[in-house]
């Protein structure tokens, strides 16, 4: 009987560590300002399933963004699938890494999920600049509320694109590609930030990407392999992510990575901006909240 009662208080614990994270609208509300710091080849490691403690405070480098919502302006460039309604909230963001150009970040606000709807600005590298104009991802189960310890799903995604080679001559290799993404929220417990301690959950995202093309002289068959962290709780939405390295040398797709990019807020912050480079194409991914997929970012390059 006594090994009973122990059992059952054991159990009684667990649950109420399983936390389960909820819509919170005051944390979209306009005029919040938020600000998120990112460190690049971060030593950190996730640690396994389960209960757990995670302390951020350790790390103060990298770059820091600012973001502020503000109510939604005519006035204000608009790119997107969708047509400008009241229920806007408008982020405006700046970065202090002088390479990058302010810009107009959009979120749809909703009582059931938030949809990245828009970003307009220009980023320059290299002596080139950029035009950044979104594409709309379609609705996903990682919009839903709440999200809680145990939820598991996958996405599957196609597309294709091409690479350009300068040599004596500019040669285009087309390509395709097929995008897998498993999620589980495989964690709980507390998450440690420079503004306090929260209750937390933990998703883990596991990315498998295969792209091959046929041309005749620079075909290739290429797997790679990708392990994504998110520690998200009400007070703050998507608090801490985690990416760790791309793996295309036929490690497994569980495979854990301890250096990797660590995204994390300083202030009471809802959005993140992950950022990462291919030959003469970027690829930037904005989070509103953990429920809702990358809003993808088409760049368009200008100059030279």
């Amino acid at each position: 009987m006594r090994k009973n009662i122990i059992c059952a208080i054991l159990i009684s614990i667990a649950a109420i560590a399983q936390t389960t994270v909820v819509y919170n609208p005051d944390i979209y509300a306009v005029g919040t300002e938020f600000t998120n710091r990112v460190i690049d080849d971060a030593e950190f490691d996730p640690g396994p399933a389960g209960a757990g403690s995670w302390d951020f405070t350790g790390y103060m480098g990298g770059n820091t963004a600012t973001f502020t919502s503000v109510e939604y302006d005519s006035t204000i460039p608009h790119i997107g699938e969708c047509d400008p309604t009241p229920n806007y909230i408008v982020y405006y963001y700046n970065v202090t890494d002088t390479t990058e150009a302010e810009g107009w970040g959009f979120s749809y606000v909703d009582p059931g999920y938030v949809d990245g709807l828009g970003l307009y600005g220009t980023l320059t590298s290299d002596g080139t600049t950029y035009r950044l104009a979104s594409i709309n991802d379609t609705y996903s189960h990682m919009h839903t509320f709440p999200m809680n310890y145990g939820d598991e799903w996958v996405e599957w995604s196609f597309g294709g694109g091409s690479l350009k080679f300068r040599m004596i001559f500019d040669i285009t290799v087309n390509f395709d590609f097929e995008d897998t993404n498993w999620y589980s929220v495989d964690g709980y417990g507390t998450i440690t930030l420079p503004t306090g301690t929260y209750d937390a959950l933990r998703l883990k995202k596991r990315h498998w990407r295969h792209s091959w093309s046929d041309h005749g002289v620079f075909g290739f068959d290429k797997v790679e392999r990708r392990v994504s962290y998110l520690w998200f709780c009400t007070e703050m939405a998507n608090a801490v992510s985690f990416a760790g390295q791309i793996d295309s040398t036929g490690g497994q797709p569980d495979s854990t990575f301890t250096t990797g990019q660590l995204s994390f807020q300083i202030e009471n912050n809802s959005l993140s901006i992950a950022e990462t480079s291919r030959p003469e194409m970027f690829a930037i991914s904005a989070f509103p909240n953990p429920f809702n997929s990358a809003v993808r970012i088409s760049i368009d390059g200008v100059g030279a």
